[in-house]
């Protein structure tokens, strides 16, 4: 394994990736293609209840607070996950080099990406043969567009379900669903495009504006995520006003195909009309090279399931950056 920094490190934890920063290190518990696990420092039942969830008896049923991620520092562990979320600081003895990284490798274990907390549903799932919902089947009737949600103070039971354009609907729809006493998780979805698959952080009321403004325009909600995600809004955070005033900016409507849409575009920029005045037969407009100069770098293309397109205005230029600028 390749040694990282210690930033790297923390995100990786968040991750629940093994990882090798020199003296600090985060290794998945049960990887067999790793490191021994070190017990030094641990009280007898930490490392006690360490070893049991490394070396688990054959054919014996999921233990509560199995240990599933390990932080360590100078070979100690300072910090753990068990498998339902869990974040435990173990007795141990630490040096004060140690009692300063645990705090941090809390923090890093506290705050998972939603992949990490899927893993653990999916874990979860498996070990209690959920049937009642679960990570494993989205609602296959219906729209297309499906939310994985979960109490955060219960993070590995989840349930697949769904939403609408209304966020105060919505909300209390999820909270009903996972018995949440306020915001609910949301783990994953489908349906949103790679705006869904790619963003850190999914957010219900973007989620709701993607839903009405997909309605709003006759589009699939994937349409409008994809969009997004040419954009670059899946690497930061656009609030719902700002996606409205960008899209009611970009979008451009659907169309046949590129080239209709060219031919469409040719027309409303007055090329036709110039070529008939000035007695030019309009065959000798360069058609081809138009389509790719305006999808090179003036518009998206999206294409929908019945083979047609959706086409939105580029709101920046390949060169730089992509952003949602209203």
């Amino acid at each position: 394994m390749s040694q990282s920094t210690q930033a790297e490190a923390f995100e990786a934890f968040r991750r629940l990736r093994d990882v090798n920063a020199g003296r600090l290190r985060g290794q998945s518990v049960g990887n067999r293609y790793g490191a021994p696990l070190s017990y030094a420092g641990l009280h007898p039942g930490a490392a006690e209840r360490l070893r049991v969830s490394a070396y688990p008896e054959p054919g014996a049923p999921p233990a509560p607070h199995t240990v599933c991620f390990v932080v360590a520092y100078d070979r100690t562990p300072v910090a753990w996950l068990e498998t339902d979320g869990t974040v435990v600081t173990p007795a141990a003895d630490l040096t004060t080099a140690q009692l300063r990284q645990q705090p941090r490798a809390v923090q890093a274990l506290s705050n998972l990406h939603r992949r990490a907390v899927r893993t653990l549903a999916q874990r979860h799932d498996t070990a209690h043969d959920r049937a009642d919902g679960g990570t494993g089947h989205p609602p296959v009737d219906g729209p297309d567009t499906s939310v994985l949600a979960a109490d955060p103070a219960a993070v590995t039971r989840t349930w697949w379900t769904r939403i609408s354009a209304d966020p105060a609907a919505s909300a209390e729809h999820l909270r009903r669903v996972t018995g949440a006493a306020g915001r609910v998780l949301l783990v994953d979805v489908v349906g949103y495009g790679r705006y869904g698959l790619h963003t850190d952080v999914l957010d219900l009321d973007l989620l709701c504006t993607i839903e009405d403004l997909a309605a709003a325009a006759q589009l699939p909600a994937t349409a409008v995520g994809e969009w997004l995600h040419l954009e670059g809004a899946s690497h930061r955070a656009p609030t719902p006003s700002e996606v409205r005033a960008a899209f009611s900016a970009a979008f451009d409507g659907i169309h046949a195909s590129r080239h209709t849409y060219a031919t469409a575009e040719r027309d409303r920029r007055g090329w036709t009309a110039l070529l008939e005045a000035a007695g030019i037969d309009s065959r000798f407009f360069d058609l081809p090279a138009f389509t790719h100069h305006l999808f090179d770098g003036g518009a998206h293309d999206v294409n929908l399931p019945d083979h047609r397109i959706a086409v939105f205005r580029r709101t920046q230029t390949p060169a730089t950056p992509a952003t949602l600028a209203a």
